[in-house]
């Protein structure tokens, strides 16, 4: 099973959640980062995703889990209501650099596409589970990039080639079927669906939607009992299961800061509309 992180969506309502340090604002890398980048340099797709990283600005620090967090904060001006994203990519820092690199170039595809607006009322979870499996940016893009990467670390002259061998041979054994599948589209994203143990968690959460029995079929259709390859490095659960639950959390999130701001301020034109949505995770806006 490989290890992969969602791209974990925060909202922040009012100003900036939190302060990016000045260097990291800046786009500039850690220095414990240093060979992951030189890495990273050396290669066609690793150096692209590196440059437009750098152009908007991308912070990029260490962590315990490699991951991207977007802060959504909904702002009103003299223009009207509009959405701001922050950015930032976190790489594990107990990894070796060669997986650093690979984390990297996968979460940068996440940075490069952040996901869809998490205050949009239309916002279905069909939708964000699909959208963040197979849309721009999502998981099978992230992995389809780390592994040309890693393709190309393999394939490097041996002279110039400064990982260990048993290091490619890891490379390989994790991306083996990523290059298999890479001409097969619908079979590469059809294993993403494969939930395992956790098929029953996730047809449970389904179920606990106030949604159509036609949606659950599809559901149920769509995701498969076989062993999952890939995972959310942070949930811990197959991606189906963890975006579907992160949709859940955004919902409640967004809904319960509606009910807040109702009777209270003007509300913001997008959570007007926003009933149907919540009620397809439980909560209910308006007696």
């Amino acid at each position: 099973m490989i290890n992969r992180h969602f791209a974990l969506l925060f909202l922040a309502f009012g100003g900036v959640s939190s302060e990016v340090p000045r260097a990291q604002a800046q786009g500039l890398e850690p220095l414990k980062l240093k060979e992951a980048f030189a890495l990273l340099e050396g290669t066609k797709r690793g150096s692209e995703e590196l440059k437009k990283a750098r152009a908007a600005g991308v912070p990029i620090t260490l962590g315990s889990v490699s991951r991207t967090d977007v802060t959504a904060t909904r702002v009103q001006d003299a223009e009207g209501e509009r959405l701001r994203t922050e950015v930032k990519v976190i790489v594990a820092e107990n990894k070796d650099p060669v997986f650093q690199a690979l984390d990297l170039v996968h979460e940068l595809v996440h940075a490069g596409e952040p996901k869809a607006n998490p205050f949009d009322p239309k916002l279905e979870p069909e939708d964000y589970v699909r959208s963040g499996i197979e849309g721009k940016g999502g998981e099978s893009q992230a992995i389809l990039a780390e592994c040309e990467v890693g393709k190309e670390f393999i394939e490097s002259h041996p002279a110039r080639n400064p990982l260990k061998p048993e290091s490619l041979q890891l490379v390989k054994a994790r991306c083996e079927y990523a290059w298999k599948s890479a001409e097969e589209p619908s079979k590469w994203i059809r294993s993403f669906y494969n939930l395992g143990q956790f098929y029953s968690d996730f047809i449970s959460r389904v179920s606990q939607l106030k949604i159509s029995e036609g949606e659950k079929t599809r559901w149920r259709n769509q995701t498969g009992l076989r062993s999952p390859l890939y995972s959310s490095a942070v949930a811990h659960k197959p991606y189906p299961l963890a975006l579907l639950e992160e949709y859940i959390e955004i919902t409640r999130k967004v809904c319960d800061k509606a009910k807040i701001q109702n009777g209270v301020s003007r509300a913001i034109a997008s959570l007007a509309s926003l009933n149907d949505r919540c009620q397809k995770v439980g909560v209910i806006l308006s007696p």
